[in-house]
C-alpha cells in the first residue's frame, strides 16, 4: 500500500483557492476511492477504470463505476461519505426482464440525486443476432427499477420498442433520457423522454418545430441530456449541419440557448461553429461553444442574457499574466449560479476553476503531490461533477493510476506550494520510481 518514500501516505492535500477581489480560501483534496481500495459486494480485487464518465455527486453521496474487477466484471457503487456498497453488479438479475441479466455498465450512463442513482446498462436478452439490449434502471435504497428498456418500452414517438437508450438524468424521482428507434440510417438518437407524469412521454423528437429557427428540422439529439427541473438538450439539424441547445420543460415547452445559425458568441461577435451540451440549473444554463475562428468560451444566462464564464481573454487565476489556452467544454457543472469547469492556460497549467456570480477563482492546479504521486491531470464529469460545496473529481496519475477525489472548502489553508511539489517529485524520481506517461483525450 505505502507508495511514499520512508512510508508516508498522504491521504488529503491543501491547496490554495484564490479569488479574485476577494480573500484566499482553500480547498482540500479527500479520496473516496483509488485502485487500491477493495471492492465490495460481488467484486474481485480492487477498483480498476476509474473514468470521469463514470462518476457523480450529490451531497454526501458519490457514484463511481469501477469497469473492469479482477476478472474483467464491471459494476456500480454508492460511497456515502463512510460506508462503499455496491449498487449492481454484472451477471445481476435485470429487474423487469425475467431470465435476463447485466452484461455490461457504460461510463457516459449516468445521474444521480441525492442518494438516489440512474444509469443505463447493456444486457442481452438472448435473440440471435440481436446484438445487445439497454436497460435504463434507477436504484433507491437498494431497489432496482426498470424505467425504460429495448425489449418491451414502447417509444412514444412511433408506437414501437425502443432500439437505443442514452444518458438519463434525474430529478424529482423522474428521469428523462435520449432514445429512438433506428430510422435505417442507424440514428436511433430520435427523441427525449420523460417519465415525469407517471408516464413516459416525449419531450421533443424529429418531428417537433425547431424553436427559434422557423425552415430547419430536428435530424438527431446528443445522448447527453441534464435535467434539473429542466432538461438541458444538444440537437443536430438538417442532416447533421447545424447544431441549437435548448432548455425543455418536462412538458415539452422548448427554450432556445444558442445555435450555430444565428448565435453571436458574447466573445468575439462571431456565429458559433460548434456547441456542447448544456448543463441546466432550474432556468439557469451553462454551455461551451467554438465560433467560426475556433475561439472557445463557457457561456452562462445567470448574470442575464448571454455572458462569459471565462474564454481565451479570460485571466486565469493565481497565474499571473496568463489567459486560458483551451478548456474541456463538455465537462462542466453547476449548483444553483455556481459553475465549475476545467481550463488550462497558456502557459500549459491546467487546473479546476470556480466561477460564482462573476467571481472566477482556482479550485486547484494540476502541480502539486497527492496521495505521494505527481498529479498528471483532473478531469470532471458532464453535470454531476458538483454539489454544494463539493466537486467531484477524477484524477490520473503518470504512473496510470488512478483515484476519485472529492474537493470541498477547509477553514486551515495549509499549502503544498509548487518548489515543493517539484523537490518531492525529483527525490523520488532519484529513488527510482518510474513514470509511465498517459495522455487523456480532451473534450
Amino acid at each position: 500500500m505505502n507508495r511514499f518514500f520512508v512510508g508516508l501516505m498522504v491521504s488529503v492535500v491543501w491547496v490554495v483557492l484564490v479569488r479574485h477581489e476577494a480573500a484566499a480560501l482553500s480547498f482540500q483534496l479527500t479520496k473516496v476511492v483509488d485502485e487500491n481500495t477493495p471492492l465490495p459486494g460481488q467484486g474481485v480485487g480492487t477498483f480498476n477504470g476509474l473514468d470521469d464518465d463514470g462518476m457523480a455527486i450529490s451531497g454526501q453521496h458519490v457514484l463511481i463505476l469501477c469497469t473492469g474487477d479482477a476478472n474483467g466484471d464491471s459494476g456500480l457503487y454508492l460511497h456515502d461519505g463512510v460506508l462503499l456498497t455496491e449498487v449492481a453488479f454484472e451477471g445481476d438479475p435485470v429487474p423487469g426482464l425475467p431470465g435476463v441479466t447485466f452484461s455490461r455498465f457504460d461510463d457516459d450512463m449516468h445521474g444521480m440525486e441525492v442518494s438516489s442513482v440512474g444509469f443505463r446498462a447493456r444486457f442481452d436478452d438472448g435473440v440471435p443476432d440481436n446484438g445487445y439490449d439497454e436497460v435504463v434502471i434507477t436504484a433507491a435504497g437498494g431497489v432496482l427499477t426498470n424505467r425504460a428498456d429495448t425489449v418491451n418500452t414502447i417509444c412514444p414517438s412511433t408506437g414501437t420498442t425502443f432500439d437505443g437508450l442514452y444518458h438519463p438524468g434525474l430529478s424529482g424521482g423522474a428521469v428523462a433520457f435520449c432514445g429512438g428507434v433506428d430510422d435505417g440510417t442507424g440514428n436511433v438518437s430520435t427523441g427525449v423522454y420523460t417519465d415525469a407524469s407517471g408516464t413516459l412521454t416525449t419531450v421533443v423528437d424529429t418531428s417537433t418545430p425547431v424553436p427559434g429557427l422557423p425552415g430547419h428540422s430536428f435530424f438527431s439529439f446528443s445522448q447527453y441530456v441534464a435535467f434539473d427541473g429542466s432538461i438541458g438538450i444538444l440537437a443536430y439539424l438538417d442532416d447533421w449541419n447545424d447544431e441549437t441547445a435548448f432548455l425543455a420543460t418536462p412538458e415539452g415547452a422548448l427554450t432556445p440557448i444558442a445555435d450555430t445559425i444565428s448565435t453571436l458568441s458574447p466573445s468575439t461577435g462571431v456565429v458559433f461553429e460548434n456547441l456542447n451540451n448544456p448543463v441546466v440549473e432550474g432556468s439557469y444554463f451553462v454551455f461551451g461553444g467554438t465560433d467560426a475562428d475556433g475561439f472557445e468560451g463557457i457561456y452562462t444566462n445567470v448574470l442575464g442574457g448571454l455572458s462569459v464564464v471565462a474564454d481565451e481573454n479570460t485571466d486565469v487565476p493565481a497565474q499571473p499574466g496568463e489567459t486560458f489556452l483551451e478548456f474541456r467544454l463538455r465537462q462542466l457543472s453547476m449548483d444553483g449560479t455556481r459553475i465549475v469547469f476545467e481550463g488550462t492556460s497558456t502557459a500549459g497549467l491546467g487546473g479546476i476553476y470556480l466561477w460564482d456570480n462573476g467571481v472566477l477563482s482556482l479550485v486547484v492546479e494540476k502541480n502539486i503531490i497527492l496521495d505521494g504521486r505527481p498529479v498528471l491531470d483532473f478531469n470532471l464529469t458532464f453535470a454531476d461533477s458538483m454539489s454544494g460545496d463539493r466537486i467531484l473529481l477524477q484524477v490520473d496519475f503518470p504512473d496510470g493510476f488512478d483515484g476519485i477525489y472529492v474537493a470541498e472548502p477547509s477553514t486551515t489553508g495549509a499549502v503544498i506550494p509548487e518548489p515543493a511539489t517539484i523537490a518531492i517529485w525529483s527525490l523520488l524520481a532519484g529513488l527510482g520510481i518510474g513514470v509511465g506517461w498517459r495522455r487523456r483525450k480532451r473534450v
